[in-house]
């Protein structure tokens, strides 16, 4: 995935192909993970300031066409809630944020 801050001949990450699944809590143990914050929302403002669901394809588009913008370390784990410590500016959980899954771990 291409990182907000790649500059323009940093193109090659983004000509790989990513592989797109949905996860629940329930499906990884999340607790000491780290989760990359990317661009992509589930939810879309509209002009009138209403929130609207994207239809998942759109959605799926969305996370393919992402940029990360940040890391989160995943604190806490409940079936409603994910408590996360990000090294970005607030994140704003209403518009339904995707959060990618990395194969790295707090080691300490």
């Amino acid at each position: 995935m291409p990182m907000a801050d790649d500059g323009p001949d940093d193109d090659d990450a983004a000509a790989a192909p990513v592989a797109v699944s949905f996860l629940t809590v329930r499906d990884v143990d999340l607790k000491g993970r780290i989760l990359a914050v990317s661009t992509a929302t589930e939810m879309e403002a509209l002009p009138d300031g209403t929130l609207h669901r994207l239809p998942y394809a759109e959605f799926e588009r969305r996370v393919r066409d992402c940029m990360i913008m940040g890391f989160a370390l995943v604190e806490s784990v409940s079936d409603e809630r994910i408590t996360v410590l990000v090294n970005a500016a607030p994140l704003p959980k209403e518009l339904g944020l995707c959060l990618l899954l990395t194969d790295e771990h707090l080691t300490s």
